[in-house]
């Protein structure tokens, strides 16, 4: 039996039913444990905190999941007695995300549990604690749990999301995250799937901010939506602190894969040394895939070291159809090939910055130059060269301290020569 389907079947069914629960408002009646296998919870009800009615249930199985149905109102955790801790086959969802609002602070949290959904509801969560988090998993393998249209705010440092024991199939699926630390932290492997999610990274001096933290074997599909500061909310101002959206850290191995996703990094008040990514490879053993996206990283203040991708552990990262942009004055330039550039002698000893690829028409009319292309390229990137001018004028295309097939630099002399460039670990090939 696939346990999975048995609790999005019940789920189904079962949210269908909130509008009975809501109609039902004006008495205090419970749907009894066990008969249908929902439990109201609200201001007009017996069970009056999440708390309470999960501990009304002692027989919940892959055959006989619960759901805890929440009416509006404002919950705050503490006054429960506790954090909510979650049990297998029960899942939590409100009747209306805006209207059903959970308040938490330090340990007083949600802890996960394996087979659960939680769904439709905002979670608003400030403090620390020696078990803090929005939401926390210290299950030692949670597995198939499910964050479905929820709203969580973070005041503090803490996580949005947080595993500190492996996890298998972790679902997060159109939820909005806003955080003054991390968004999701993926901090001992596991398999993460995350749908459609805006990570919101804003505030100031409190601890490195970080959209998607990846630690361990982890395997993490991204799939749309947005991540990194600004997006209508509060812009960074951090003078102290790093701010990149996707972190494959040191211990980090597997893969996080990045699919259609918007990243844009900024920071207003970097100090020197503070750095400002969009993606981040700390360690040898990462590898980052990134397909149809756009990533920006911006500084400024120009002190702090604003890279939008960057692998300083020397992982692997590759790029498929993104458009991967540095701050700056210039155009936007794309590993498609969809740049154009024009340069002439008034550019003399120009370095090509990493993401300028595509076509670039060089004009010698009015005296010979050298174009440089990028030091540390970017492993996808093509450079494809064509000098227009029908002078004798020669245009130099440099390696930068890079090989171009062995030499320093290529030269193009007649009208319409072309060299067509493509960096492949080791030096500049010609491909064309």
């Amino acid at each position: 039996m696939d346990k999975n389907n048995v609790r999005r079947n019940f789920m189904q069914g079962f949210l269908a039913a909130g509008a009975v629960g809501m109609a039902a408002l004006a008495g205090p009646t419970r749907a009894a444990v066990g008969v249908g296998n929902v439990i109201n919870v609200g201001p007009a009800r017996d069970y009056t905190n999440v708390q309470a009615a999960l501990a009304a249930i002692t027989d919940a199985t892959a055959n006989k999941p619960y759901l805890i149905l929440v009416d509006p109102g404002v919950y705050v955790i503490a006054d429960g007695g506790g954090p909510i801790t979650l049990k297998s086959y029960v899942s939590v969802a409100g009747v209306d995300r805006q209207a059903v609002v959970f308040v938490g602070d330090g340990n007083n949290n949600f802890r996960c549990a394996s087979y659960v959904e939680l769904s439709n509801f905002t979670l608003e969560y400030t403090g620390s604690g020696n078990r803090s988090g929005a939401l926390r998993s210290d299950v030692a393998n949670l597995q198939d749990f499910h964050v479905d249209h929820l709203f969580i705010t973070v005041d503090s440092y803490r996580p949005a999301f947080a595993s500190h024991a492996y996890v298998d199939r972790v679902e997060i699926r159109d939820t909005t995250i806003v955080t003054q630390g991390v968004g999701i932290d993926i901090a001992a492997g596991g398999r993460v799937y995350i749908h459609d999610t805006n990570i919101h990274l804003f505030g100031s001096s409190t601890a490195a901010h970080h959209g998607i933290r990846g630690s361990g074997y982890c395997r993490i599909y991204v799939f749309g939506g947005k991540i990194g500061s600004g997006y209508g909310y509060g812009d960074l101002a951090d003078t102290t602190h790093d701010i990149v959206g996707v972190l494959a850290d040191t211990n980090f191995s597997g893969r996080i894969v990045l699919h259609g996703i918007w990243c844009i990094c900024r920071n207003d008040g970097a100090g020197a040394g503070i750095n400002v990514n969009c993606v981040r490879v700390n360690g040898v053993n990462g590898w980052v895939r990134i397909f149809g996206s756009y990533l920006q990283a911006e500084n400024p203040t120009g002190s702090g070291g604003a890279k939008t991708i960057t692998n300083p552990g020397n992982g692997r990262i590759e790029i498929y159809g993104t458009r991967v942009r540095e701050y700056g004055d210039g155009p936007i330039y794309s590993a498609n090939q969809i740049g154009l550039q024009r340069y002439d002698a008034g550019d003399n000893n120009l370095v090509l910055v990493n993401d300028s690829g595509g076509l670039i028409l060089l004009d010698g009319g009015s005296g010979p130059f050298t174009l440089k292309l990028p030091n540390v390229p970017d492993t996808t990137e093509q450079y494809i060269l064509k000098k227009t001018d029908a002078s004798s004028n020669a245009i130099t295309v440099s390696g930068n301290g890079r090989l171009i097939e062995g030499q320093a630099s290529r030269t193009l002399v007649s009208q319409y020569d072309k060299l067509h460039l493509r960096y492949g670990g080791d030096q500049y090939y010609i491909v064309g």
